[in-house]
């Protein structure tokens, strides 16, 4: 589990609307670590938190994540 990770998980979230669509559209929190997981992505709560704490409040609404 990395930072790293995670940013690159917030990047992909920011430019490719289709998987984020496919995220936003699971129906439990399971289905999201799934499909994240199964993207390549390796982070915990902890690692993606720090992460959106950073943003500004656009960025953020731009993830519609949290």
């Amino acid at each position: 589990m990395s930072i790293e990770s995670a940013r690159a998980f917030v990047e992909k979230m920011r430019r490719d609307v289709e998987f984020k669509n496919q995220i936003l559209a699971a129906e439990s929190a399971a289905k999201r670590q799934e499909i994240i997981k199964s993207a390549g992505f390796d982070f915990d709560r902890m690692h993606l938190d720090s992460l959106v704490s950073e943003l500004t409040p656009e960025e953020r609404d731009t993830l519609m994540l949290l």
